[in-house]
């Protein structure tokens, strides 16, 4: 970090992790690479790493990773916060629990229910459910008549996640 008055700014890092890839690339102290990002900067780094012969897996945030430096990989892995949760020790996950999901191939919660909103999400039309001990949300799949199942006590947390891992909707009024 570099302190320009009373802020603080990211300096160099890029350039830091491009060397440190690098030399130990050239050195052959590993055999293969796992690069959080998805700045399109990094892409010219993954090409000299793969010419290089190294392994590269590259983990990114769909929304907002090139699509360049994702083809630019060996192999890629989209995080949602479902592989964020799994990066958590037990015991935070635990006390923070994600949304259950599941896919089945009806259209509509097995518990008794109340329809609360609908809309449509990338992959078709979004319903949310209320229910005892919480609430539901079900979305068509790209599998021809199978449904996601989203269960959650927290309507805010539910949606939140939904939104990260499957994409914006809009409700319909």
């Amino acid at each position: 970090m570099k302190r320009t008055g009373k802020r603080a700014r990211q300096k160099e890092v890029d350039i830091l992790i491009a060397v440190d890839m690098l030399t130990h690339s050239y050195r052959r102290n590993m055999n293969r690479v796992t690069l959080l990002a998805g700045d399109q900067d990094f892409r010219p780094l993954v090409d000299a790493l793969v010419r290089d012969g190294m392994f590269v897996e590259l983990c990114f945030e769909p929304k907002s990773a090139s699509t360049d430096l994702a083809d630019t990989a060996d192999t890629r892995k989209v995080i949602d916060p479902y592989v964020i949760e799994s990066w958590l020790e037990e015991s935070f996950r635990k006390s923070h629990a994600m949304p259950k999901r599941h896919v089945d191939f009806s259209p509509t919660p097995d518990r008794p229910h109340e329809l609360r909103r609908g809309g449509v999400g990338n992959d078709g039309p979004v319903y949310l459910y209320g229910m005892e001990g919480g609430f539901e949300i079900v979305q068509t799949t790209a599998s021809e008549g199978h449904f996601l199942h989203l269960r959650h006590p927290d309507q805010e947390t539910l949606l939140m996640v939904h939104e990260m891992t499957y994409g914006s909707f809009e409700w319909s009024e």
